[in-house]
């Protein structure tokens, strides 16, 4: 049996992968459908709740029979399984589960309230003379461009980049980030310039935010997101359609727009486009320019004067620039973040995998000082923040690191591979007052594999793949539950779980909390 002195010297690697799993159990003895909130060619959108604490969730439905055999929707459905286990960024959508069923499978997503870009476009130039200011085109372009670089960033190209496809977190679309949702078309690979779909290239994308090289060729790389960035751009700055403006256009009319340079031209001289900064322009043609190996990036496009010209309003990095702390957001900054990320190193593992289950599972308004910090950090917007960029963060933000501050990134970074991703950085610096009952009921149904009503050895060899074997189970178990040694074999319960992920963490002096955004 270990000792409680040994507790936090128990080594596992944890993969955030873990958190996102199948739930073998059946879809609707989790969840009751309230209603439905859409459909499309590949299935239904569901909001439903989840029974035991009442969390509401988007599921996506998607018949079986639309998968079937052919072979390109089955790359398609696989392929936003695929992307969503390996992104883990704060402005792209976080699946949460998924289950399946003889007829069903149901991908289940955090929530996000508010409308999508597309129908936001729409109500802000009816609603507004003069449409949007730069501000906050600025602001809409610097969280879909985080959301490109993180999806490059893990060799996934979108390929079907358009406004339908970002939603914001929130009703309130002023202060709600936004996030990229529908990755079916993403395609996972370590060549980024490749042919893909060759069977059906028509499937790969939208027509209107194709880039030229996609329809002249059917070549997706990298560069061709960022084209589709660009027609999104065109709308926020004028409010029209890059492409297809004549609702009577074909599909097949509207890539012959996209391939003619006069007629991109010729749209570019639009009149609502004449009172923009240099900048805005600027960046606006570098997005659409048509060779794409000189068209922009995205790491180069949150350097652009135009996106930088409001980070000092916002208190978020971009790589390079200096952190600033607007007043306006100055209690958004969680000052205290390395002494919560030293007490989340001298937790229990069966404790630290709990709150790395919380950070997944946890709605971003209850974290809205974590998710600012993170984001001021994380410089160049891929997700990650290396020792370098949190090193570098706290001195711009004058705070003073601690002398063992590698150390305690060492700790954090439970999946080993030098950078503290989004979920290893929310569950590190959780405050007490963050966990609640119900996180913790939905953290246990999550380990409790069999679903017996407890958590034991082998649910975590189920759950943990880096839990090598019972044995080591029965450690994990023993150094967060010493006394349970007699009936360790059975595993904890729900109260012993909800006691443990409850327990406030070991004091180092008096951390305080961040305030909320609320």
């Amino acid at each position: 049996m270990l000792s409680t002195s040994q507790a936090s010297f128990i080594d596992l690697s944890v993969e955030r992968h873990s958190f996102i799993r199948r739930n073998t159990h059946p879809f609707y003895s989790r969840y009751a459908v309230l209603r439905e909130l859409g459909s499309g060619g590949f299935g239904t959108v569901l909001l439903a709740e989840h029974k035991r604490t009442g969390t509401k969730r988007a599921v996506k439905q998607i018949p079986k029979t639309y998968v079937g055999t052919d072979k390109v929707v089955q790359l398609v459905f696989e392929h936003e399984i695929a992307s969503l286990l390996a992104l883990d960024h704060p402005h792209i959508v976080k699946l949460i589960e998924y289950f399946e069923n003889e007829v069903n499978y149901y991908l289940v997503f955090e929530l996000c309230a508010g409308p999508d870009l597309f129908d936001h476009i729409i109500h802000v130039f009816e609603s507004r003379e003069n449409g949007f200011q730069e501000e906050e085109v600025a602001t809409i372009m610097r969280h879909m461009l985080k959301a490109v670089v993180g999806c490059h960033h893990n060799n996934i190209i979108h390929k079907d980049i358009k406004p339908e496809n970002f939603m914001f977190r929130s009703k309130d679309t002023a202060r709600s980030s936004l996030k990229m949702i529908d990755l079916g078309l993403a395609e996972v690979s370590t060549d980024l310039e490749r042919k893909l779909f060759e069977e059906d290239n028509a499937t790969a994308g939208t027509p209107a935010y194709m880039a030229p090289e996609v329809v002249a060729d059917g070549f997706y790389g990298t560069a061709s997101d960022m084209w589709s960035l660009g027609v999104i751009s065109y709308a926020l700055f004028t409010g029209e359609p890059l492409f297809g403006a004549d609702c009577a256009d074909s599909p097949a009319e509207i890539l012959d727009e996209v391939l003619d340079a006069d007629f991109l031209e010729r749209r570019l001289k639009n009149p609502s486009l004449v009172d923009k900064s240099v900048d805005a322009k600027d960046l606006l043609r570098r997005l659409l320019e048509r060779d794409p190996r000189k068209r922009i990036t995205p790491e180069e496009a949150l350097k652009h004067p135009f996106i930088r010209s409001i980070l000092s309003k916002a208190g978020e990095a971009s790589d390079g620039d200096t952190i600033c702390i607007d007043m306006r957001f100055a209690h958004l900054f969680d000052s205290h973040c390395v002494e919560r990320m030293e007490r989340f190193t001298r937790l229990p593992t069966l404790k630290r995998m709990a709150m790395m289950s919380a950070a997944h599972l946890i709605d971003d308004d209850s974290v809205a000082a974590q998710q600012h910090t993170f984001r001021m950090f994380d410089q160049n917007g891929d997700g990650y923040v290396s020792f370098a960029e949190l090193e570098d963060g706290l001195r711009r933000a004058g705070v003073r690191a601690s002398s063992n501050l590698r150390k305690v990134f060492a700790r954090v970074d439970l999946d080993n591979n030098d950078a503290l991703n989004y979920n290893e950085f929310m569950a590190a610096t959780l405050c007490d007052t963050d966990l609640s009952e119900n996180l913790a009921l939905q953290t246990f149904d999550m380990m409790d594999i069999d679903g017996d009503g407890y958590i034991s050895p082998k649910d975590l060899v189920d759950f943990e793949p880096n839990i090598v074997s019972v044995e080591h189970a029965v450690d994990v178990l023993l150094e967060a539950f010493p006394e349970l040694v007699d009936t360790v074999e059975r595993g904890i319960s729900a109260e012993d779980f909800v006691r443990l992920y409850l327990a406030k963490a070991p004091p180092l002096e008096a951390v305080n909390c961040p305030l909320h955004d609320n």
